[in-house]
């Protein structure tokens, strides 16, 4: 048997031939890989361990620092995909621009395939930003608006877009048999063509929030210069917008339940979220049960306490956007309809005895501010007299010749004080109107509530003026402009004078405010024009509601403070998205 001894002397000989051979196979004072193939005979296992957690080491550290390195100069860049599924209580009517503000779904998906000559700031609604437009001149003396449009800008089947669009579609606006709720913006506007991409409008008189009526769709004039009803829309609905149409869906019964709308990827309206789905739905509580069972992942909701379980439920998985509107929530009295309300004196009792405190608290929680007059202070302030609290209704109407007879309320001729109040089937409305007429019954007034539903409240109501008293909202835009609503030559439909308010006073301080650009001068005669509205009481103002904007938290680089109109919150549409890529930049 070979001793140990003499077998542990014979392997440090062969240790020693090994690196005496290693050493002699380079001259280089670095091993070469032969060299390396031999090292883990010549370490011992302590050595060995340490060798592995220094190649370890180098290994890990190489593939930080190329990590480091790379994302150093990689971003992550918007790019294509992606699909945002939104809710909208009530469906599209006419899907015509020309009557996008008669309706809240029509607006929505008009602003998104036909944009106007400009747009609303997403930053600031009160501000404009050209879309078709390129640049806009106003005259010294405030009457004639220069348009040059951009000649880059195409309709979807590839005409381009040109000055015979826009004119046409003026044209249109302004014919009485077309019945445009923008004609009056557009009253004796004459329109005149430059050349293909340029035209001039010319005002009887200087308009100052002229510039937020040339948000209007454009239609493409190849399309639609032969149509006669013009409530109907184009099949297929050929626009310029930064989305075209994609498809349509309806229920059994036949009613419009989708629309998709696909990514415009040509030209410079482009979008980068690909498809844009907006499902229908009749109520409010259908919407709200689809958005939180996950079929929608987008909604605008009313700031009402009925929404307050919805925005708390979803606040974790969704961002939850507060927004300020220029819209009020008033009660506005036809004497029309009802003779009673051609007394002064009544309206102004009705309107005092109501604790609008209570009323606003009950229908939108804390989410409304008190309404004093037409123009909301988160959108353009106007000085105005502090809220009284509520006076003493019994007295008042006592002293308007309203007397209690066996609990009933009449007056010297033996009429009954007696009228129906109508609102949409909206929660927040009808929370409302059951809360006033329960105050006025209190009072001896007898009162009927009407609720209509809300997709047919603009048909068979207001148009017509069919109602005695109309509780609903007024929306004067981010610059505002109450001539349309408050002004006695709008009367009648398309105006939306809906208390028939006729006052000299009044129009004379709305035909010179609109001459005037300077807000500061502007605020003044608004001042008085607010308090000749809380004197006269053609209306009860009772709350300037907010709304809130929920979207998936995947949805990116969306800002909104503050919208002029619900369609507003596309305003900064074309800068959303969903998807990235990565992209190297030096």
């Amino acid at each position: 048997m070979t001793s140990p001894i003499r077998w542990g002397k014979a392997t440090a000989r062969a240790r020693e031939l090994e690196r005496g051979i290693v050493k002699g196979l380079t001259v280089s004072r670095f091993p070469s890989w032969v060299q390396l193939s031999f090292l883990p005979r010549l370490l011992n296992k302590n050595q060995k361990r340490v060798l592995a957690g220094a190649v370890l080491l180098f290994f890990v550290s190489g593939v930080s620092l190329f990590w480091r390195s790379t994302t150093r100069f990689r971003t992550q860049v918007p790019t294509l995909g992606g699909t945002l599924t939104e809710a909208i209580v009530g469906a599209p009517k006419s899907l015509n621009p020309l009557f996008a503000t008669l309706n809240a779904a029509d607006g929505d998906i008009t602003r998104l395939i036909y944009p106007g000559l400009v747009t609303t700031d997403f930053r600031d609604p009160r501000t404009f930003v050209p879309t078709l437009a390129e640049h806009i001149g106003v005259s010294d003396d405030g009457r004639t608006y220069t348009v040059t449009l951009r000649s880059d800008i195409h309709w979807h089947d590839g005409m381009p877009l040109v000055a015979d669009d826009v004119l046409f579609t003026i044209e249109r606006i302004q014919a009485p048999e077309t019945k445009s709720p923008l004609a009056p913006s557009f009253s004796g506007v004459v329109a005149a063509k430059l050349n293909d991409h340029a035209f001039t409008l010319t005002l009887l008189k200087p308009v100052s929030s002229f510039l937020a009526s040339l948000t209007f769709g454009v239609l493409p004039k190849h399309r639609w210069a032969n149509r006669t009803h013009w409530l109907e829309h184009d099949p297929e609905l050929i626009g310029s917008g930064p989305f075209r149409f994609g498809s349509l869906q309806q229920n059994a019964d036949g009613t419009l339940s989708a629309i998709t709308l696909m990514a415009n990827r040509t030209g410079p309206l482009t979008a980068w979220i690909e498809k844009l789905v907006f499902r229908f739905f009749t109520t409010p509580s259908d919407a709200h049960d689809a958005f939180l069972r996950g079929k929608t992942d987008a909604i605008l909701v009313n700031n009402d306490e009925q929404n307050e379980t919805l925005l708390a439920s979803e606040a974790k998985n969704h961002t939850v956007m507060t927004l300020a509107i220029p819209q009020y929530t008033a009660v506005f009295f036809n004497p029309r309809e009802q003779p009673i309300f051609t007394d002064a004196a009544l309206r102004r009792a009705l309107a005092a005895a109501l604790p609008k405190q209570e009323l606003v608290a009950s229908a939108f929680g804390n989410h409304a501010e008190i309404a004093s007059g037409p123009f909301a202070p988160r959108i353009f302030s106007v000085p105005t007299p502090p809220e009284t609290p509520p006076l003493d209704g019994g007295r008042l109407l006592d002293q308007a010749g309203w007397r209690l007879t066996n609990g009933i309320r009449v007056n010297n001729q033996k009429k009954v004080l007696r009228f129906t109040l109508t609102t949409s089937d909206a929660p927040a409305f009808l929370r409302l109107a059951q809360a006033m007429a329960d105050h006025w019954r209190g009072l001896g007034a007898q009162i009927d509530i009407r609720t209509v539903e809300s997709a047919r409240l603009l048909s068979d109501v207001i148009r017509p003026r069919a109602y005695d008293a109309l509780l609903t909202g007024q929306n004067l835009g981010a610059d505002p402009d109450p001539f349309p609503f408050w002004h006695s030559s709008q009367e009648d439909d398309p105006g939306l004078n809906f208390a028939l308010f006729r006052n000299a006073r009044a129009d004379e301080i709305m035909d010179q405010a609109r001459a005037i650009s300077d807000p500061a001068a502007r605020r003044k005669l608004y001042a008085e024009l607010t308090n000749i509205l809380q004197n006269e009481a053609p209306a009860i103002f009772i709350a300037y509601p907010t709304v809130r904007y929920m979207v998936p938290k995947n949805l990116k680089n969306i800002t909104l403070t503050a919208i002029a109109v619900p369609a507003d919150r596309f305003a900064g549409v074309t800068q959303w998205y969903i998807k990235t890529k990565s992209q190297w930049h030096w």
